[in-house]
């Protein structure tokens, strides 16, 4: 007679076990490969931070790269990091032949694409052979069509990682150009959230107690106080562009809709002569308005500029002009580079004006046209300082994302 056994099945653990080992040899595996890459790079020191609170959205170390002869922070990245104590094996087929493939949490490649403001790299470490992978998740945007083609019971996708992307000290670089191009791909993609300048609005109130052609103007000297050009997007989306809040303005190729009558009203009475000068069929839409004309010019180089010729609405037969082409030589830098005039453009950039900002980052910008990058990168240096002064962070961020990419050119043809 065999042995009675209890009705009651018992709990299999294996895989949960199995799962936390290989974490605690993922984490291990990935500690000792940085660890193997500062002693070859002898003039950082990497130091990696436990997020174990950030688990729940996909965060499990802070790495920060800190210069030694400084004592100065060169770089700070997330990371997620998965361990697995069966070997990795390339796909064999399909068409993602030739790489890993992974499945991570539809909640967590949300918020690494389109939440979190740092770098995040996705790390696999194939334990058995002692190797670590990196994923540029926030490079992926082939990852957003697996996101929306998901189920609403589907908890997680693919991800395909290339095999060369093996974290060691030969492929150092190439993990860190990596880190900087996803620090400014998310850059934009946060900051179009949460800061005023990249919204659908600004954060800007017209005073609208002023003769209308006034509120124009104010709202684009607001909007173009650090920077020349703009989504189109961002001149329509404030009063006295939009007076009821229901209203959504848009840009329809060349033309802007509008639901103030009085503002189609008041860019029907400008008059451009051939002069290019500026007159006003109904005088008294700009009564109480210091210096009408220039004021009327700006605003129409602006909307020229960005490509927008007519304004609009649906109940108007007849769209007004916008247009105004200033009949002007110039011959700075810019322009002279333009016409292909890149011998004078060579000679005349040491004589440029650069008062301003402005002036600054053309100047600047014009350098790295012309090769002269190191250059290029001390003036967006100097830049960037005097933009944390003057309380420009736009100027600021642009100065930033220009090192970066200029970094990376530096270090090509050095």
């Amino acid at each position: 007679m065999g042995k009675k056994t209890s009705g009651k099945k018992k709990t299999d653990y294996t895989d949960d076990f199995k799962a936390i080992d290989g974490r605690k040899k993922g984490n291990l595996l990935l500690q000792k490969t940085f660890d193997e890459i500062g002693n070859i790079y002898s003039g950082i020191h990497i130091s990696v931070v436990s997020e174990e609170n950030q688990d729940d959205r996909g965060i499990d170390f802070q790495v920060e790269i800190i210069g030694k002869a400084k004592n100065e922070t060169l770089e700070i990245f997330k990371l997620q990091n998965k361990g697995t104590l069966d070997p990795v094996k390339p796909l064999i087929k399909t068409e993602n032949k030739g790489l890993i493939s992974f499945q991570i949490s539809l909640r967590h490649v949300r918020y690494y694409r389109q939440e979190i403001p740092f770098a995040t790299m996705f790390m696999l470490c194939d334990v058995p052979n002692q190797k670590v992978f990196w994923h540029a998740i926030q490079l992926d945007d082939s990852v957003d069509d697996r996101v929306d083609q998901a189920g609403d019971d589907q908890e997680s996708v693919q991800i395909y990682i290339n095999p060369a992307h093996q974290l060691n000290a030969q492929n150092f670089e190439k993990f860190l150009d990596q880190i900087g191009e996803s620090k400014s791909t998310q850059f934009y993609k946060t900051t179009d959230k949460d800061s005023p300048i990249f919204s659908n609005g600004a954060d800007f109130e017209v005073d609208e107690k002023k003769p209308l052609l006034d509120q124009v103007y104010d709202l684009f000297e607001y909007l173009y106080d650090e920077i020349r050009y703009l989504p189109r997007h961002l001149l329509i989306r404030n009063k006295p562009f939009k007076k009821a809040d229901g209203f959504i303005p848009y840009i329809n190729s060349f033309k802007a809709t509008t639901d103030n009558k009085e503002l189609i009203e008041l860019f029907d009475s400008f008059q451009v002569n051939d002069d290019h000068s500026i007159t006003f069929k109904n005088p008294s839409l700009i009564s109480g308005v210091v210096d009408a004309e220039n004021k009327a010019k700006l605003v129409l180089k602006k909307f020229t500029e960005n490509h927008i010729y007519w304004l609009g609405n649906d109940s108007r037969k007849s769209d007004v002009s916008l247009r105004y082409f200033p009949d002007q030589e110039c011959d700075c830098v810019a322009c002279r580079y333009y016409k292909l005039d890149i011998p004078g453009s060579i000679k005349s950039i040491d004589n440029q004006p650069t008062e301003g900002l402005l002036d600054k980052m053309k100047v600047a910008y014009m350098h790295y046209q012309l090769g002269n990058f190191v250059k290029a990168a001390e003036m967006q240096k100097t830049i960037a300082k005097e933009a944390k002064i003057a309380k420009k962070p736009v100027i600021y961020a642009i100065t930033q994302f220009n090192l970066i990419k200029l970094g990376r050119l530096i270090k090509g043809v050095l």
